[in-house]
């Protein structure tokens, strides 16, 4: 049984001289540091997590450091981090999920951007492909926001949604 925590960077600063270069705001970081105290609370009974993985923009760098940080103040067990083009914000649920199949991993947390992160969590508990439909956004997503999901299998329609928490101040 696979756990997988899917987070949306923090709040980034608006107007960067390009998209990926955002950097994270002060409310941005303090969202982050609440999420990655929802994610030792989440994860402590199964074990902690395994890995952290983030899409290559500065904002999901800096949420995943931020939260990988916290993390280790709670528990001192390593945690792999490591950037990965699957989680650009343009990639498909089904996408990441064959990739996600590649991983060793049981517990991990992706960050990522919008319209991914609500499509996945469509894709893989309801078994919709909201991105296609340009992004359904049943699970609404905010800078911060954590779903946890359980799957024996990442496939569309597979996952059990175990909760979704909104850590942004706004």
């Amino acid at each position: 049984m696979k756990t997988i925590a899917i987070l949306r960077h923090g709040e980034a600063e608006l107007g960067a001289d390009y998209d990926a270069g955002r950097k994270l705001t002060d409310i941005g970081i303090q969202g982050s540091y609440a999420a990655a105290k929802t994610l030792y609370d989440q994860f402590l009974t199964i074990g902690g997590i395994e890995a952290i993985f983030y899409s290559p923009f500065v904002r999901t760098q800096q949420t995943a450091d931020t939260v990988a940080e916290a993390l280790a103040a709670f528990d001192s067990r390593p945690i792999d981090l490591s950037a990965n083009n699957a989680l650009l914000g343009d990639n498909t649920p089904l996408t990441v999920c064959q990739w996600l199949d590649t991983l060793p991993y049981e517990r991990i947390l992706l960050i990522s951007h919008q319209p991914l992160v609500s499509c996945l969590v469509d894709w893989l508990v309801q078994g919709v492909d909201s991105f296609k439909l340009g992004g359904a956004n049943n699970y609404p997503f905010y800078p911060s926001s954590l779903a946890m999901l359980s799957a024996e299998v990442t496939g569309q329609g597979c996952a059990e949604l175990l909760s979704l928490t909104h850590h942004s101040s706004r």
